[in-house]
């Protein structure tokens, strides 16, 4: 009975952690598309929902193999998979590497979700340019 009682509650928590990660994977994904930003990859600029066109491809190539949120940002999101060349985003005229930008959000992401979890509400989330965002942007109606 134990091994079963082992197994069951380590299969619950495998399946929470990859709703978590699906989850928050979906948050970046739609932050990338609704920041306004400028996304450079191998030399060329895209906008944000070519940008997150080009990231989810790279993430379905992946899904299988990626554990964690951080893998995702790593290894979709943050150099070219060929080149080796590292992603930037350019918000407001700023230049950062992408994987500082999305570690950043997933941070924020992360503290807001658990705020409004142990709060019943919490701290208003916003974009990259400051606007507040909806609870439908931020994930946290998920």
């Amino acid at each position: 009975m134990k091994p079963f009682l082992s197994m069951l509650l380590f299969s619950m928590f495998v399946s929470a952690h990859a709703g978590n990660m699906a989850g928050e994977v979906e948050h970046l994904l739609q932050y990338v598309e609704q920041s306004g930003c400028i996304f450079e990859r191998n030399g060329s600029e895209h906008d944000a929902r070519e940008a997150r066109k080009h990231i989810e491809r790279k993430y379905d190539y992946l899904k299988s193999r990626l554990q964690t949120t951080e893998q995702f940002i790593r290894y979709a999101a943050s150099e070219s998979s060929i080149t080796g060349r590292k992603y930037h985003v350019i918000c407001n005229g700023k230049r950062m590497l992408s994987s500082e930008w999305l570690n950043t959000e997933l941070k924020r992401y992360r503290e807001h979700r658990n705020d409004s979890a142990s709060k019943g509400g919490g701290k208003e989330a916003s974009s990259p340019e400051g606007r507040k965002l909806s609870a439908d942007e931020t994930g946290a109606g998920q």
